[in-house]
């Protein structure tokens, strides 16, 4: 049972006969077809897609693994994280701004329902000899579109909102340190 501590990111990235095609044609259902051949590993929700959630380049948002389902997307760490994964080769391209967007929102919310904070938002390649989630993006990249307060200086009810979500987040991970330190 997956008990997530980080939230990875993924990138469908390049292919073995050209490492720097874009694949962000790529889709949900393309993907799950690919796992399935792979390695037949079905999620509680029915798919065999690796990650717990998918972005196309038009930033719509798929589900295919419960939280509570191990991923399958990064070695060593498919029973304490969930992987969300991007339609696109980000050491050719750039994510879209719908996929940012969409990230930013599914991180967020993610940090808030799961009590993961902003330090645990990591790249597939933290875990892995890999460039994923692709070098034209930094290692802080996606963490960074969980931070509502640089957007703008007035901030909206929604922005609001987020940042409510990202900082209870941040004081359940502190509140479970302490806990875990003082024995309980």
């Amino acid at each position: 049972m997956n008990k997530a501590q980080y939230l990875i990111v993924h990138h469908t990235g390049g292919t073995d006969a050209d490492p720097l095609a874009d694949t962000s044609h790529h889709t949900f259902e393309m993907v799950n077809e690919h796992h399935k051949k792979l390695w037949n590993f079905k999620s509680s929700l029915g798919y065999y897609i690796g990650y717990h959630y998918f972005i196309d380049k038009v930033g719509k948002v798929k589900q295919g693994r419960a939280h509570t389902d191990d991923g399958a997307h990064t070695i060593g760490k498919n029973q304490s994280s969930i992987g969300v994964c991007l339609a696109g080769n980000f050491d050719a391209t750039l994510p879209t701004k719908e996929q940012s967007d969409a990230l930013g929102r599914l991180l967020t919310r993610l940090m808030g329902e799961l009590s993961i904070p902003a330090s645990k938002i990591v790249p597939h390649r933290t875990f892995a000899k890999k460039t994923c989630y692709g070098k034209r993006l930094g290692d802080d990249w996606a963490r960074s579109l969980t931070d509502v307060t640089s957007e703008k200086p007035e901030m909206s009810i929604e922005d609001m909102e987020k940042l409510i979500i990202a900082l209870t987040a941040q004081i359940n991970a502190i509140k479970k340190q302490l806990a875990l330190k003082k024995g309980g």
